[in-house]
């Protein structure tokens, strides 16, 4: 069976941007422990869990990212191990993605995700990491579909 966990830089107190939803706080790259971190984090799993409109937002980064050959190099890093991951998006209605490598998961309701989760980690593969948005983050603990948290 999959293992799902959570992985999300955030406060202790709760906070993941500011009341402009800033993230001047939070300071990849200056630290080489923290890269090495968030790498095994994101080599730890095969498939990555978020929910619309988060997924397709950030996978297009990572992968502008990637195809720029941006500096710095943990930049690169993070890309190239973002790319190469399935990704279920989750959403409470039908969306056509535009992303390769990505799976729309409809789940209308409570009982629609809890089934959907259920179903994911029975099927074949690793790990599976929710990187966001909040909201899914949200249910998704509510629910009790969270095995482990990863926080940042």
């Amino acid at each position: 069976m999959r293992r799902v966990f959570l992985y999300m830089t955030m406060t202790l107190d709760g906070f993941l941007s500011g009341p402009h939803n800033e993230l001047d706080w939070f300071k990849p790259g200056q630290d080489d422990e923290m890269n090495r971190d968030i790498l095994r984090i994101l080599d730890s799993a095969d498939s990555l869990m978020m929910g619309y409109p988060t997924a397709p937002g950030m996978m297009a980064y990572w992968k502008e990212v990637g195809e720029k050959k941006a500096d710095p190099r943990w930049m690169l890093d993070i890309a190239d191990a973002m790319d190469d991951k399935h990704v279920f998006v989750i959403s409470n209605e039908n969306e056509d993605l535009k992303m390769e490598n990505a799976e729309l998961v409809v789940a209308k309701n409570d009982k629609g995700l809890t089934s959907a989760v259920k179903k994911l980690r029975e099927s074949k593969g690793g790990n599976i990491c929710i990187l966001g948005g909040v909201r899914t983050a949200q249910n998704l603990q509510r629910l009790g579909l969270i095995d482990e948290y990863m926080l940042m």
